[in-house]
């Protein structure tokens, strides 16, 4: 008897049941061999000259698995991004995810079941869901990344790498969401994750550009406008940081503990040395003070 935790919903039953009323079903004629080259190689499109074409039903079924494994693997990923399990994970959101509901151990149970079924080298990957290693997630965020290579699954793929030590290949994947996603919340979190990087590196004009990159993809949200203007009054431009302070003024709510965590981590790479308020940007930041909300008298307090 099929338990209730893994009953066939009724589109999959109809869905079953178009492909079963097919003459002639190519996916339901192929080998185990062939089944998992479809699934684990989606790219590979001389599959469907060797051994048919499949029906719009066929490629449903087939596109619905590798989405739910793609779809799970990343859970599995921003989950291991909340719990802790990368020291110093700095958590961007992003479109698809949903923090609340990431509860680790139910995220493993559906690796479980999954892999008993999923082809070799699929299964030998979900079953790894217990390993804490930084190349394992990469391998696992690759894999959805293959699979179904949407914006979530890509910008994660960014995360893990850039936690692995590999800067340039997690920078390059999130300049090319923004290119793509331009005037989205998914290319202005990438732009906004890609300013961290660069402010991060030293690299605080191209830090100031992709924040206000992100801010205008969508001005409601807070904390890429704050970095902006954080980089802004760094660089001592005045243009700039009234540009970003006129915008500030128009978000609504802003979101105070996420601003506060940048600006702290924007104070301990000062306390640890690693920058230095120059004596421009600190008479700029007490010129702006004047009249400032109370968000941006707290970017201005980090440069006293």
């Amino acid at each position: 008897m099929t338990s209730p935790e893994h009953s066939i919903s009724p589109e999959l039953r109809e869905l079953l049941g178009d492909i079963g009323q097919q003459r002639e079903s190519v996916l339901f004629s192929l080998s185990r061999n062939d089944l998992h080259k479809v699934v684990d190689r989606p790219d590979r499109a001389g599959i469907d000259r060797t051994v048919g074409r499949f029906s719009s039903a066929e490629r449903e079924l087939l596109d619905g698995y590798r989405h739910e494994v793609a779809r799970l693997i990343t859970d599995r990923t921003v989950a291991a991004l909340l719990d802790g399990t990368f020291e110093s994970a700095r958590v961007y959101a992003v479109p698809g995810d949903r923090a609340a509901t990431l509860d680790r151990s139910q995220v493993e149970a559906r690796a479980e079941a999954l892999s008993t079924h999923a082809p070799d080298e699929l299964a030998q990957c979900l079953r790894r869901f217990s390993s804490s290693a930084g190349e394992s997630y990469t391998e696992l965020q690759a894999q959805a990344v293959r699979l179904v290579p949407s914006g979530r699954n890509r910008y994660h793929l960014a995360d893990v790498l850039l936690l692995s030590g590999f800067e340039t290949s997690s920078t390059r994947i999130l300049m090319n969401l923004v290119a793509e996603a331009p005037k989205t919340r998914m290319g202005s979190v990438a732009a906004e994750f890609a300013a961290g990087i660069a402010a991060d590196a030293g690299a605080t004009l191209a830090a100031c550009h992709l924040y206000k990159t992100s801010t205008s993809f969508d001005a409601t949200r807070s904390v890429p406008c704050v970095g902006w203007l954080f980089q802004a009054v760094k660089l001592s431009d005045q243009v700039e940081a009234e540009s970003a302070l006129s915008v500030l003024g128009g978000v609504g709510d802003a979101d105070v503990d996420a601003v506060g965590q940048q600006l702290q981590w924007r104070r301990d790479a000062r306390d640890r040395g690693e920058w230095s308020p120059s004596e421009p940007s600190r008479i700029l930041s007490d010129r702006l003070r004047r009249g400032a909300s109370a968000i941006a008298e707290e970017v201005f307090d980090v440069f006293v």
